[in-house]
């Protein structure tokens, strides 16, 4: 807390207390609160008058309303994924995805978190639609399935599929689809263009993420307003410096939160070492 008289702060910890002439603020945020995450910073730097930019979990596997979720736990593909937001823009990413007992997770997923969780966050409606074959267009992959069913002949349309997907998705697609599982393949030729547009965009309904306890970091935080974006002091209490996941910035995956969280810890704290210097 500051003294208005000499400027100073006395930072408590262990039942002491030591003076200082200024305080960098970089206790994190809500995320993995297993490793330390929490909301200390945030209800601090908010008594002091600094305003926040509503928090929620980003870089989190997110939830869907699949049907097969249990029934493919576990299962990895290579798909691209494309984000689609009600009242905004699609995006999209190539990767291993992951299928798990609530939805999906995997790189792809976890980068998309962002946009998804903001739309969630905002009450917008979100969908995502999977390309399990990306290294093949339509027509080619419904040409390679009119191919199968004709080779498979009398045997079952799921006896056709072993080879061409993973397993534990043969089933799931063949329902989806709405084509029988043992409806003999040869007779089923006509249906080919029905899968492969199935698999080159299985749409499904995002209907929320993970908690903090998987997220990879908090979106929101003390508005970046409150701060002054050269020297990151705060704009409410003289040499208080704010830095890291506490504000309001939240990157993409790729070592972007942690280059923020590196860079603006070195600007609040070489800043704060000049404040103190120069007696405020």
């Amino acid at each position: 807390m500051e003294d208005a008289g000499d400027r100073s702060f006395t930072v408590i910890h262990g039942g002491e207390g030591t003076k200082a002439a200024a305080v960098v603020l970089a206790a994190g945020g809500k995320a993995m609160p297993h490793l330390g995450g929490g909301e200390s910073g945030i209800r601090l730097a908010t008594s002091l008058g600094h305003r926040l930019v509503p928090a929620y979990a980003g870089l989190v596997p997110l939830k869907t309303d699949c049907p097969y979720n249990r029934q493919l736990k576990g299962t990895k593909v290579d798909a691209t994924v494309t984000l689609d937001i009600a009242g905004g823009s699609t995006r999209s990413q190539r990767g291993e995805v992951l299928f798990t007992e609530y939805g999906l997770s995997g790189p792809p997923l976890i980068q998309l978190s962002l946009p998804a969780a903001s739309a969630l966050h905002d009450g917008r409606a979100v969908r995502l639609a999977l390309d399990l074959f990306p290294a093949w267009d339509q027509p080619t992959l419904s040409e390679h399935l009119r191919s199968r069913f004709e080779r498979a002949g009398d045997a079952p349309l799921e006896h056709a599929l072993i080879g061409f997907c993973n397993k534990r998705l043969i089933v799931p697609l063949l329902t989806t689809a709405g084509l029988a599982r043992t409806a003999p393949a040869g007779g089923s030729v006509a249906l080919a263009p029905r899968l492969a547009a199935l698999c080159k965009a299985w749409t499904m309904t995002v209907t929320g993420s993970l908690s903090y306890n998987e997220a990879h970091v908090m979106c929101g935080g003390i508005d970046c307003a409150d701060v002054d974006p050269e020297s990151l002091q705060s704009r409410k209490v003289e040499s208080l410096y704010l830095a890291g996941e506490l504000l309001d910035v939240t990157g993409d995956c790729g070592g972007y939160n942690l280059q923020w969280a590196w860079s603006s810890g070195h600007v609040a704290g070489s800043r704060a070492a000049e404040s103190a210097s120069h007696g405020g």
